[in-house]
């Protein structure tokens, strides 16, 4: 075996300021010289049929991103409002994973208008009022929009699953009520209402298609059951909760019990789904975050600085 040193190929990126020219930039020769070296001295060694799989994709999304913020304060009152501005460009391209080959190139652009403002009222000096709202905004994932078809056929139904490339963003309008009393000498009282109204939410639909044609080399038409991530029409969830901190100043180690419990409501319309199928798919986590109610216990100890944590209970 012969070694070639690097500048035996050329050089294909250079930067004079690297790191402010605090470090060099080292050699950086050519991917297709050096492959060309390899292939001269071992010929065969890369030859093979090549590897067909459905997690075989390219995308790019490219995400430009600019806020306007202001913050007013007076006596009792603070208030800060803001808007976001996001815009994303979408270049994308799927394989055959059948044929092994690249198959369809999608692309596409957007822009989303992300609004927010938080008053926070003191009632008294130790009661607080916020009322919140904002929009958030969740991205497809990559393989929902870009993920190679596949199908199988035999055991009755045949089955085909592919990517959406006409999915949208999910977004959140979301509203929040909270009410703070401040304990003494230190301890916390909180409730709060909250209410997420969901926009084009994201889930994974399954439709029976007669006489289907999957978009994929050698897949006959056929009776399928075909799965594919979709925007769902809405969705909302509501709900209310309470939380209770104390540091209990009798208990070793500085132990502070907290105690929250949760009472959330949630639901979807303007889909309809194979009979059991749940929407499994939900980028946000707000679904499945609020999906039931829950109570939970849990102990705080600070000791030489460190903060333990400890599940006590949970329902």
């Amino acid at each position: 075996m012969t070694l070639l040193p690097l500048n035996t190929f050329p050089n294909v990126f250079w930067n004079s300021d690297y790191y402010n020219g605090a470090y060099p930039l080292g050699y950086n020769p050519g991917y297709r010289a050096v492959l060309a070296a390899f292939n001269t001295a071992m010929p065969g060694a890369l030859s093979g049929p090549p590897v067909a799989s459905g997690n075989n994709f390219d995308l790019i999304e490219k995400v430009s991103a600019g806020y306007l913020m202001n913050t007013i304060d007076s006596n009792r009152v603070r208030l800060v409002a803001g808007v976001r501005f996001e815009g994303t460009n979408l270049d994308a391209l799927s394989f055959d994973s059948v044929a092994g080959t690249l198959t369809s190139k999608l692309g596409g652009s957007y822009l989303k208008v992300l609004p927010s403002v938080s008053a926070r009222v003191a009632l008294t000096g130790d009661t607080d009022l916020r009322l919140v709202y904002g929009r958030g905004l969740s991205r497809p994932n990559p393989q929902d929009i870009a993920q190679a078809a596949s199908f199988s056929t035999g055991g009755g139904i045949n089955t085909a699953s592919l990517g959406n490339p006409n999915l949208k963003a999910e977004t959140a309008d979301n509203f929040d009520v909270l009410l703070d009393h401040s304990l003494k000498p230190f301890g916390l009282i909180s409730a709060g209402f909250f209410y997420k109204n969901l926009s084009d939410p994201i889930v994974t639909k399954t439709l029976q298609i007669a006489n289907y044609q999957p978009p994929v080399s050698g897949a006959p038409p056929g009776l399928y059951n075909v799965t594919q991530p979709v925007n769902a029409g809405s969705a909302w969830v509501t709900g209310f909760e309470v939380a209770y901190l104390q540091h209990l100043t009798f208990l070793p180690g500085q132990l502070s019990p907290v105690v929250r419990h949760v009472w959330p409501q949630s639901q979807q319309r303007g889909l309809r789904l194979l009979s059991g199928q749940p929407a499994v798919h939900d980028p946000a986590g707000i679904l499945q975050a609020h999906s039931g109610r829950g109570l939970s216990l849990v102990a705080l100890s600070r000791e030489i600085g460190i903060l333990k944590f400890m599940q006590v209970a949970g329902v």
